[in-house]
């Protein structure tokens, strides 16, 4: 739909991410995350609060240990769309580039041109009983969807943001159970995204 499309309005992203969610459980969340530069800033929240009717705000995790001068000259990766939003509103305006795991994830993807998983973490939505992954696809050269900022890369390639699946250790790790056990088929499963592993 992104690669494709001059523009992606809420409501285009709703029936396109309804039909997605309905065929994988898995998926707890779909979010648009377009590069914004810091400079457009206001006029961004200005743009994204009309186009979603309701007040935005882009907002800082603040997880980087960086300073807050080298914070305000990066590009902004906000949080704009959101299906299902229903639960998910405290996400809406978070700067996924102000939160260290969420930024190597987005870095590797935008390196590698894949999507990419990001360590276990928990949402800003949740508490710590629900950890989950944020699955970041980058979007490439589509200027025509995001006119707020770019980040730009090698050979004339611009990056306009990323699209990002929620996905829910629960809800994962039950379809799973479920699969296995009708075949009775143990499993384990093990996070080695630190140095201590955790099972």
């Amino acid at each position: 739909l992104f690669k494709a499309s001059d523009y992606v309005s809420i409501d285009e992203f709703e029936q396109f991410s309804e039909v997605i969610l309905n065929n994988d459980a898995n998926i707890r969340a779909l979010e648009w995350i377009p590069a914004v530069a810091s400079a457009e800033k206001e006029n961004f929240e200005e743009f994204a609060a009309n186009a979603l009717q309701q007040n935005f705000k882009i907002f800082s995790q603040n997880k980087l240990k960086l300073s807050d001068q080298l914070i305000e000259q990066t590009l902004l990766y906000p949080v704009f769309y959101i299906y299902p939003s229903t639960g998910n509103e405290k996400a809406y305006g978070l700067d996924l580039n102000t939160h260290t795991i969420k930024r190597l994830a987005m870095e590797k993807a935008t390196s590698s041109k894949l999507s990419v998983a990001s360590a276990p973490l928990t949402l800003i939505q949740d508490d710590l009983s629900h950890p989950g992954v944020l699955i970041f696809t980058p979007i490439f050269n589509a200027s025509r969807l995001n006119s707020y900022g770019q980040q730009n890369l090698a050979e004339k390639e611009n990056l306009s943001g990323f699209i990002l699946a929620v996905v829910q250790f629960d809800r994962l790790f039950e379809n799973i159970y479920q699969r296995s056990s009708q075949n009775n088929i143990n499993f384990f499963i093990r996070d080695t995204s630190d140095h201590e592993g955790f099972f």
